[in-house]
C-alpha cells in the first residue's frame, strides 16, 4: 500500500470493532451533542476478505450530484440496548413513513466508524436491510455516513488506521441486501478533532484519494467538511489553520459544510437575528466555494437541528431562515442534523419547507 502518491489501495486483514492501533478515543462530556452519537458503541466484528472486491463498474444510482438534492436528514444509532438511540428503537416502517411525510429525499445513516462496520450480522443486519429496502421502495435514498479515525501514535498506526478506514468504505460500497438494495453513495465525515483525523491533514488527503480509488470514478461521494467561516480553516498551504478543501473537492461529487450557527453560550444571551442566520448560511456557502477553488462544485449544507444546555436550541424562526437562505444562496440541498434531536416543532418546520425546482 502506497502512502504517498497513492494509486492502488490494498486491503487486508479483519475488520473489527477495536480502533486501529488499539487506541480508544477518550470519553465525551455527557452534555456534548456528540456524546449521544454512540461513537464508542461496540459493533460486532465482521470478517472481510483478504483482498479487495473488484471496484464497482455499475453506473451511479442517480446523477452524481443529484443524490443529495432537496431535503435530507442524518440518522445514527447505538448498539447499547439502554441507549435512547438503540437501533431496535428505530422501526423501519415508522422511520420511512415519517421521512416521506416530511418530504425527505435521502437519509444519511451512519454505518461506519474507524474500522467498525455498524451493520452487525443477525437481527441488526436484518433490520438495516429492511430500512434500506423500504427506503428504496418509497424513492428515498440511503447514503452511508462513515466516520474515519486515525491513530497518530506512529507511522505504523497511521497506516493501520487508513487501511481499516478504507476497508469500511470498500465493504459498504459493495454492500447489498438480499433483494439487491444498495447504498446510493457514501458521506465521509472529514473532521480534524481527536475522534477523527487528530489534525493529520496529510492522512486526510490520503484517505479521500484512497476512497475514490476504491469506489471508482462513478460512485457518489460526499465530503462532510468543517465550515470555513466558523472554524477559520483555510486551503492555503503553510497556514496554521490549513485544511485541504480544494483537494477534497477533487475527489468528492458534493461538499457538505457543517453550517452550525447556534454556538454561543446560552448565558451570553446572544441574539440570533434572521439577518445573522442569513449571513451565516450565505458565508458558509461562499467561503466553501472560495476554499475549494471550484465555484461550480455542488454544495449541500448540514444544518443545525440540535442544541444542548450550554448553547441552547435553535428557534423555529432560525430554522426557517436557514432553510430559505440555503436555497437562495445556491445550495443544492440540506441535511438536517439529526433525527433524534428533532422535536415536533422541528419536524413541522422541516416538513413545511418545500425545496423549489425538485
Amino acid at each position: 500500500m502506497k502512502i504517498l502518491g497513492l494509486t492502488t489501495v490494498v486491503l487486508t486483514g479483519t475488520l473489527t470493532f477495536v480502533n486501529a492501533g488499539g487506541k480508544t478515543p477518550p470519553p465525551l462530556p455527557a452534555d456534548s451533542p456528540r456524546a449521544l452519537q454512540g461513537i464508542q458503541s461496540h459493533a460486532p466484528a465482521i470478517q472481510l476478505p483478504q483482498k479487495p472486491v473488484a471496484i464497482s463498474t455499475h453506473p451511479p444510482l442517480v446523477h452524481l450530484s443529484q443524490f443529495v438534492r432537496d431535503k435530507g436528514i442524518f440518522l445514527f444509532y447505538s448498539f447499547n440496548p439502554s441507549s435512547p438511540i438503540y437501533w431496535h428503537n428505530f422501526v423501519p416502517r415508522s422511520v420511512i413513513n415519517q421521512a416521506q411525510t416530511a418530504g425527505i429525499k435521502y437519509l444519511e445513516v451512519r454505518v461506519g466508524y474507524s474500522n467498525w462496520v455498524q451493520i452487525a450480522p443477525g437481527a441488526q443486519e436484518t433490520w438495516f436491510n429492511q430500512l434500506l429496502d423500504l427506503a428504496r421502495s418509497h424513492d428515498i435514498r440511503v447514503i452511508g455516513w462513515v466516520v474515519p479515525y486515525i491513530n497518530n501514535s506512529s507511522a505504523s498506526t497511521i497506516r493501520a488506521s487508513l487501511n481499516g478506514d478504507w476497508q469500511v468504505l470498500n465493504y459498504l460500497a459493495h454492500y447489498k441486501t438480499p433483494s439487491g438494495g444498495r447504498l446510493s453513495g457514501l458521506a465521509m465525515d472529514l473532521e480534524l478533532g481527536p475522534l477523527y483525523f487528530g489534525g493529520n491533514t496529510q492522512a486526510l488527503k490520503q484517505y479521500v484519494e484512497g476512497a475514490r480509488t476504491i469506489t471508482g470514478p462513478s460512485y457518489p461521494l460526499i465530503g462532510i467538511i468543517p465550515d470555513p467561516v466558523r472554524t477559520g480553516l483555510t486551503s492555503q498551504k503553510g497556514s496554521a489553520h490549513y485544511y485541504p478543501y480544494n483537494q477534497i473537492a477533487n475527489y468528492c461529487n458534493v461538499l457538505q459544510p457543517m453550517a452550525y450557527w447556534h454556538e454561543y453560550y446560552a448565558s451570553s444571551h446572544f441574539d440570533y437575528t434572521p439577518s445573522y442566520v442569513e449571513n451565516f448560511i450565505k458565508d458558509s456557502i461562499t467561503s466553501t466555494q472560495e476554499q475549494d477553488q471550484n465555484p461550480s462544485k455542488p454544495i449541500n449544507l448540514a444544518l443545525q437541528f440540535f442544541g444542548n444546555s450550554l448553547v441552547g436550541y435553535p428557534s423555529e424562526t432560525d430554522l426557517k431562515t436557514s432553510l430559505q437562505s440555503a436555497q437562495n444562496d445556491g445550495a443544492i440541498g440540506i441535511s438536517a442534523f439529526q433525527w433524534h434531536t428533532l422535536n415536533s416543532q422541528y419536524w413541522t418546520v422541516l416538513s413545511e419547507y418545500s425545496w423549489r425546482g425538485n
